[in-house]
């Protein structure tokens, strides 16, 4: 296949065979190895990076097609590690384009990258519902004309989880979903 495992895509998550155990532990230097217990929350935070590599370059004849079969593998490999480690999965939505290309390996125009969040979000949301999965919709709070708004990013990339605000509206939704 040739993918590295960082980043840990949707695609290398569901064709790996990875112990939750070790997820965290592939993804940074060594310190991150949880110790999940039952009926623990985990967050599975993948998605931007499917979008503008994996989609582009594999799905582009038929983009929802292709994109449903994958998160259909997403989900089941989800639901394994629901029932094998007795966890509560919370998805989240593939956050909005970055404000910043630099260094990033883009494929596809602005406007297919987009499509191509928006579909993941509308399906992945339908089958978390479907399968009983808690889903954690915030794209449109961090979103700026489809790409992430400047005053929560911290690079044009990625969030930025030290801004207050931001942090404590994630938490609130997330409370929410888990109440």
């Amino acid at each position: 296949m040739g993918e590295s495992r960082i980043p840990l895509t949707i695609y290398t998550f569901v064709n790996k065979d990875f112990s939750i155990y070790n997820v965290g532990n592939l993804l940074g230097n060594g310190h991150e190895k949880y110790n999940i217990k039952n009926n623990d929350y985990v967050i599975f935070y993948y998605g931007y990076n499917d979008v503008q590599r994996r989609f582009y370059s594999n799905f582009n004849n038929n983009t929802e097609n292709s994109i449903n079969s994958l998160l259909d593998k997403y989900i089941n490999k989800i639901l394994f590690l629901k029932n094998a480690y007795k966890i509560i999965p919370i998805v989240p939505c593939i956050y909005p384009l970055p404000i910043k290309l630099t260094g990033m390996n883009i494929l596809g125009s602005e406007e297919e990258r987009t499509n191509y969040t928006l579909i993941t979000n509308r399906l992945l949301k339908d089958k978390c519902k479907e399968n009983n999965i808690l889903y954690l919709d915030i794209y449109d709070d961090i979103s700026k004309n489809n790409k992430i708004n400047e005053k929560y990013t911290v690079d044009g990339i990625h969030l930025d989880y030290n801004n207050n605000d931001l942090r404590k509206h994630i938490e609130s939704k997330i409370y929410k979903l888990i109440l």
